[in-house]
Formats: structure tokens, sequence, C-alpha cells
């Protein structure tokens, strides 16, 4: 955890005798409802702990499962495109094209009125278009920890605006320490469990 961040763990929760921390995951931002996220490892269990901060309220929410009962980590990082938003974006695309294209066989046709309207809205369509398929591209990050016990989900992560928290995932924003923490979460937790 960052010596920075105003969030300390003594703060959140108490650690039991002869536990001690062993990893701390440094914040990521939480897009709904906006706050803070950590992960720490201890050698008795695994804590997520997050702030929310807003104009008129402020909240710790803590999440804790004994490394003993921490089962499948699963994760996913990287780049993903979104095919509806890609699939709309080339539709302008093709509309706007259309339009230009009429606006410019306007030029050469006097019975076409409507010439000089259809290349400025064609173009604008092009390039609106244009945009929206480019950006279809996003940053992709999902991250789920499960437990041997009943309880089957413990944690669940997405940085998907179709996975937000009304399907039961906690909706993120990914930064340089959500791939560190990808990278390194499953080795500490084994090293925490089998030394300790």
């Amino acid at each position: 955890m960052n010596k920075n961040d105003t969030n300390d763990l003594k703060d959140v929760i108490v650690l039991a005798n002869d536990e001690i921390v062993v990893e701390s995951f440094a914040g990521f931002e939480i897009v709904e409802p906006a706050g803070k996220g950590y992960f720490t490892i201890t050698n008795k269990r695994l804590i997520y702990h997050a702030t929310y901060r807003g104009k008129l309220s402020s909240s710790i929410a803590v999440c804790e499962c004994a490394l003993e009962n921490v089962g499948v980590i699963s994760s996913e990082f990287g780049r993903r495109t979104h095919k509806l938003q890609r699939t709309i974006g080339l539709i302008i695309l093709l509309l706007g094209l259309g339009l230009l294209g009429y606006g410019i066989g306007a030029l050469y046709a006097e019975v076409l009125k409507l010439g000089p309207y259809a290349r400025i809205v064609g173009g604008v369509l092009a390039v609106l278009g244009l945009i929206v398929a480019l950006t279809a591209k996003r940053k992709m990050f999902s991250l789920d920890i499960f437990t041997r016990t009943p309880q089957t989900n413990f944690l669940s992560f997405t940085s998907d605006f179709f996975q937000s928290p009304n399907r039961g995932r906690i909706r993120i924003k990914p930064t340089r320490e959500t791939h560190q923490l990808i990278k390194e979460l499953g080795k500490h937790v084994l090293e925490a469990r089998s030394k300790y």
C-alpha cells in the first residue's frame, strides 16, 4: 500500500494475534460507487477493503476470507472490442458516405436540390461514425476470486459497463497497479498459505 494513501489498514480492520501483513496492493479506482479499493494479504486471510467518498457521505466496505478457503483466482486484462458499438459506428459511417456521395452527385445533376445539405450532413455523419467505430476498443479488466466453501464467489470485479454492480460485480477503472495485482495476487496467497 502506498505511504501516501490516507486509507490505512488499521483504520479498517483489527489484525488477530500473531497476524502479520504479507503484501498489500495499492488502491484502484472503483467506478460505481466512486471510491478506492485495496487488497491486503496477511498470514491468515485475504482482505479487500474499499473507501467510498461522496459529497454528502463516506463509507468503508470490508470483505475477508481465510487463506485456506481461497480457491480459484480467475482474471483477464487487456483490450476488448465492443462489437455492437463498432457495428453502429460502421452503419453511421456508411450512411454518412452515402449522403456524401449523394451531395457530390448533386454537383453534376441539377435535379438533386438537397446536395449542399447532404454534403454537410454526410461529412459530419461519416466523421462521427468513424469516431464511434474507432473508439470501440477499450481497456478491459476482470477478476473473480472464488472460495472453497459453499459461498462460491468471494469477490468479482470488472471494467465492463454491461457487467456492472447490478449483476453482483464491482465496476473498476484499470490502472497500472491493476496489472501488478493480477500477476501477483495468486503468488502471494500461495506463499502466505505455505509459509505460515
